[in-house]
């Protein structure tokens, strides 16, 4: 209705990509509104949301898989020891004992190889072109040539 009018009021005005943007723009913004996000939550069953729906230690096992979280744990203990999982590394101080190999778990870059690797690509080689020079084309030479192809 609005590009309506705009065409309207200027019937002989071509109309550039910057002022169909700025139209489309003031007519999100007529549209996009908290009645209408909550009215699509309601229609797709989201609605009301639930913020605690899923439980934080689900979100922290996800969050660092290495390390699993015991069941039985308070919600201020999973948040102090998660935070401290996710901002310093661990370190291992415990000497090795002679004769084992310690083996460490993957880590997610490994992971994230295994399930889409970084391409190789193939080593490209120059294709080299016959040069050529530049020719006047209504030369004298030039058209002599062009008639002895096409009579050819």
């Amino acid at each position: 209705m609005l590009l309506n009018t705009w065409v309207e009021q200027r019937v002989r005005c071509k109309l550039t990509r910057y002022q169909v943007g700025s139209l489309i723009c003031d007519a999100w913004n007529k549209s996009a509104t908290v009645g209408n996000a909550t009215r699509g939550f309601k229609v797709t069953g989201i609605f009301p949301f639930k913020n605690n729906a899923l439980p934080d230690q689900l979100l922290f096992a996800l969050a660092d898989s290495e390390v699993p979280i015991p069941e039985n744990t308070t919600q201020e203990e999973v948040n102090s020891s998660s935070e401290v999982l996710i901002n310093k590394p661990q370190i291992n101080l415990q000497p090795a004992e002679p004769g084992t190999s310690s083996v460490k778990p993957p880590s997610p870059t490994k992971h994230l190889h295994k399930i889409s690797p970084i391409p190789r690509l193939s080593q490209v080689t120059a294709k080299h072109r016959n040069k050529k020079t530049a020719v006047l084309l209504t030369s004298i030479d030039n058209r002599n040539a062009l008639k002895a192809n096409l009579e050819k």
